[in-house]
C-alpha cells in the first residue's frame, strides 16, 4: 500500500478558492501549467509535521519547479528573496507558515491560515518577513 503524503482533495479545493484560480505570487488567472506550492519543503519522503499539508503552507503557483517560465520555479531559483516576501520557510526555524507573512500578488502582506482564510496586514512592515 502506498503512503500519501500530500493533501487531500479538501485542502487542495481550500487552497484553490482562497486563490481563486490565481497564481499566488503574480496574481495571473492560472490556465496552464501550475503547482501546489509549499512554504515549508515537505521532502522527498513526505513529513510528519501536521501543518505541512495545511492551507497555510501550500499556494498555488503558475508553472512548476522545472519549467522555464512561471513563478514557481522563481520561487525555486531565488530562495532568499522568496524567504523574504513568505514563498519559502526555512525547515530549520521550525515556523507555524500562519505565523509567516506572504507577500500575495506581489502587492498585500498577508498572513494565511490552517482553514483556507487569509488575512491582509496593511500595517506590516517589510523588515517583520520570515527570517
Amino acid at each position: 500500500m502506498t503512503r500519501r503524503t500530500g493533501p487531500t482533495p479538501t485542502v487542495r479545493a481550500l487552497v484553490s478558492d482562497r486563490d481563486g484560480g490565481q497564481c499566488a505570487r503574480c496574481g495571473l488567472l492560472i490556465t496552464r501549467e501550475w503547482s501546489l506550492h509549499h512554504r515549508v519543503p515537505r521532502g522527498s519522503g513526505g513529513s510528519k509535521r501536521p501543518e505541512i499539508n495545511s492551507p497555510a503552507n501550500l499556494l498555488l503557483l503558475c508553472g512548476s519547479a522545472t519549467s522555464p517560465e512561471g513563478c514557481h520555479l522563481a520561487v525555486e531559483s531565488h530562495r532568499r528573496d522568496a524567504q523574504r516576501t513568505g514563498y519559502l520557510i526555512t525547515k530549520l526555524a521550525n515556523l507555524d507558515p500562519a505565523d509567516v507573512p506572504l507577500l500575495y500578488h506581489g502587492a498585500a502582506w498577508v498572513r494565511l491560515d490552517h482553514h483556507g482564510g487569509i488575512t491582509v496586514h496593511a500595517e506590516l512592515d517589510p523588515a517583520e518577513v520570515a527570517p
